[in-house]
């Protein structure tokens, strides 16, 4: 079954929060990069991030619904990255029209989707992304639903006072939710410590070699 939230997590994110994870990815790799967003936006060409070093060069379009009107930002992205590795990331499926052109070019340009961005991001040890996509969890949200609710309740300086029967709710709201926190985040310890701690002890021997 394949999880909702790679796609939950950019729900509340515009196309240049994408863009960030992945130069941030791609810096921490030490490639130089250009957001075309942010410094030249009126002559990205179908470009949206540029990452090189060396002799290769990485052009990136995202676009977190692609749809009829943006065929022409791709048709100008594959001209323009002529010779280059061409990544194009959607978030949500495109429409159809979109979708046949994509059919049409999917052999000269890489195609990430949702899922394959959140492996790539993971796997690149993103800061923002990983924050991004704990954050988007529901015991999350119901953990800070329940604090709203009280402080929306409570907004004078404490006084002893009988918790009404919405508080009252609220706070055992919380408590069941902080035990379900716990329960995540040692799932969560588990799972990926033996990764990051695989990806350290390899960081620290690539520096002793050196």
């Amino acid at each position: 079954m394949i999880s909702p939230y790679p796609r939950k997590v950019w729900d509340k994110i515009e196309e240049l929060g994408i863009l960030d994870c992945i130069e941030e990815v791609y810096s921490r790799k030490k490639y130089s990069t250009k957001n075309f967003h942010r410094t030249d936006r009126r002559h990205e060409m179908g470009v949206d991030l540029l990452c090189k070093k060396d002799k290769e060069q990485i052009a990136f379009a995202v676009k977190k619904k692609p749809r009829k009107e943006d065929i022409e930002q791709l048709n100008s992205f594959i001209k323009t990255t002529k010779g280059m590795r061409r990544i194009y990331v959607y978030i949500d499926p495109p429409t159809r029209p979109f979708e046949d052109k994509l059919k049409k070019v999917q052999d000269c340009l890489e195609i990430w989707d949702s899922e394959r961005l959140h492996k790539e991001l993971v796997s690149g040890e993103s800061p923002y992304y990983l924050r991004l996509y704990f954050s988007s969890h529901p015991i999350f949200e119901n953990l800070t639903g329940s604090i709203r609710i009280l402080h929306k309740t409570r907004r004078t300086d404490y006084v002893r006072h009988r918790f009404t029967t919405t508080e009252a709710d609220a706070l055992w709201l919380l408590k069941d939710n902080i035990v379900k926190l716990r329960s995540t985040l040692l799932q969560i310890y588990m799972r990926w410590t033996p990764i990051l701690m695989t990806k350290t002890e390899r960081l620290l021997m690539s520096i002793k070699i050196s």
